[in-house]
């Protein structure tokens, strides 16, 4: 048995049939969650065989210390070293106060640790974007878009596929480089697997200051203007690293210092500086000292 706080990961008992049963039937199957027509004889002989858990694929229970079972946790193992996982939260009074990242963190440090795993995956549809925000809050990495992938509710659906290695991209220059990564491409919500929950995030030239990264993600996706970025100089020492980078949209466009300090594998404060791109005025230009450069790219 897993436990953090209030929740625990277990197996499933004889009591938990029917709730199981009741949780695979359509009615209580989600918009994005598959469902089958339940047999209580085959969950049964399901149950009585190994208890849905067998050396390569289980079925556990998540339990919350208040609410009781909450979700039902999937994991298979593909090949040696590489296992599926997938979550369903019973009932949906029980979404989005954090079980679900929590149970996936659980059962994936679980699997590191135990045994010789390095990827967990994970598969959720394209257009689940509570779920996939829980993966990536989960430490999970967007990797690839499957088309076609599975047929739901009378069409074929695409899925996007997650994925957790035992040795995640923690080292400092690469976690800034995909920031800027997803920046450039507007992949926001992606950064949650990047920026710790409580990310200090300081912009000097309006006086503001953000904390946590559900509120400057936010931020970013709100903001005006369809932005992309360049990267040009990225230098690091120790958990610091600072870059310099072209942000842009149509014909507005600037660049930003910004300063990165990373801890435990995540980036835990940003400090950024803007400023606007102009032409240089009219005095510099009567001096005729500086040559023009113009940007390669």
């Amino acid at each position: 048995m897993l436990t953090r706080g209030v929740l625990r990961i277990r197996a499933v008992e004889a009591a938990d049939l029917p709730l199981l049963q009741e949780w695979q039937a359509q009615d209580a199957a989600a918009l994005f969650d598959e469902f089958r027509f339940p047999s209580p004889v085959c969950l049964q002989r399901q149950y009585a065989e190994d208890g849905f858990c067998s050396e390569t694929k289980q079925m556990l229970m998540v339990d919350d210390k208040n609410l009781g079972p909450v979700g039902a946790l999937y994991r298979e193992q593909l090949r040696p070293g590489v296992f599926r996982v997938h979550l369903v939260l019973g009932d949906a009074e029980h979404h989005g106060q954090g079980i679900g990242t929590t149970a996936l963190e659980m059962a994936a440090e679980d699997l590191f640790s135990r045994y010789p795993v390095e990827r967990i995956q994970a598969e959720v549809d394209s257009e689940n974007e509570a779920g996939q925000h829980i993966l990536a809050k989960a430490g999970f990495h967007r990797e690839a878009l499957l088309r076609r992938w599975r047929f739901h509710h009378g069409q074929w659906r695409d899925s996007v596929v997650f994925c957790r290695l035992r040795q995640a991209a923690s080292d400092p220059a690469d976690l800034v480089r995909r920031y800027w990564e997803c920046m450039a491409q507007q992949r926001y919500q992606d950064l949650a697997q990047i920026l710790s929950e409580d990310v200090e995030v300081l912009w000097p030239n309006t006086k503001e200051r953000f904390v946590g990264a559900d509120g400057f993600i936010a931020v970013n996706c709100q903001y005006p203007g369809t932005w992309q970025a360049a990267l040009d100089v990225l230098e690091t020492w120790g958990q610091q690293v600072v870059t310099v980078a072209r942000v842009f949209s149509g014909e507005d466009s600037l660049h930003v210092i910004s300063w990165f300090r990373v801890g435990d594998g995540r980036i835990v404060q940003i400090k950024e500086f803007f400023a606007d791109d102009m032409e240089p005025p009219d005095w510099r230009q009567a001096l005729d000292v500086a040559k023009p450069w113009v940007d390669s790219r």
